[in-house]
């Protein structure tokens, strides 16, 4: 409803301006501390985003690789041209971008070798049927393999279990998030969390 209503664009403002607000504020505890934001579609179109941004990473007093903007697979499709301007205005402005749901998108993997991303991030389908289908496991297999040679972060969404960690573990992808290491928590405790050495590690 917020994105066909245009009012995700609103409540979007709003988000990375607290994101920035709390992120300056956990530094104080994880100086290196990098946050992601998702970015919607509509966003994405706003002829000033990228100048928003860059005036409240600014306010806050934070350095622009602190941010990461995330970006679906799908939605990079949606509009290629305008994609590929949008992304390298980021990366002009000192921003890291991640796409997000990686592999359900069918992005032409021609183009994102030359594009200014970061990030991948495996989408959690992958995940549920590795421990029942080889070809999942081939296929996150591969996408580790890719995310390597084209030196790009990779980040396995949805860890749940510890028989996924081990598994990932085992075919050496590198980053991993979800319920598994914290669910999703309230700035107060975020503190309490990164305040906690082991959590980290």
């Amino acid at each position: 409803m917020l994105e066909e209503s245009g009012l995700i664009v609103r409540l979007g403002t709003w988000i990375i301006k607290q994101a920035c607000r709390d992120l300056r504020k956990a530094r104080e505890f994880a100086p290196n501390l990098r946050m992601a934001v998702n970015l919607s579609v509509r966003q994405l179109w706003q002829p000033t985003l990228t100048q928003q941004i860059q005036q409240t990473i600014q306010d806050e007093g934070l350095p622009p690789g602190a941010l990461e903007l995330e970006v679906t697979e799908s939605s990079m499709m949606s509009d290629v041209p305008r994609m590929e301007r949008m992304l390298h205005e980021f990366h002009d402005h000192g921003f890291t971008v991640a796409i997000d749901d990686f592999g359900t998108g069918y992005s032409s993997l021609a183009r994102l070798a030359f594009l200014p991303v970061n990030t991948l991030k495996l989408d959690k389908s992958f995940l549920d049927d590795m421990h029942k289908s080889d070809m999942a496991r081939q296929l996150v297999t591969t996408i580790v393999q890719m995310a390597d040679n084209l030196r790009l972060n990779l980040v396995a969404e949805g860890i749940e279990t510890d028989d996924q960690l081990q598994m990932l573990a085992e075919l050496q992808c590198p980053l991993g998030q979800g319920f598994l290491f914290t669910k999703p928590l309230p700035f107060d405790a975020l503190v309490t969390y990164l305040k906690t050495p082991s959590r980290l590690s």
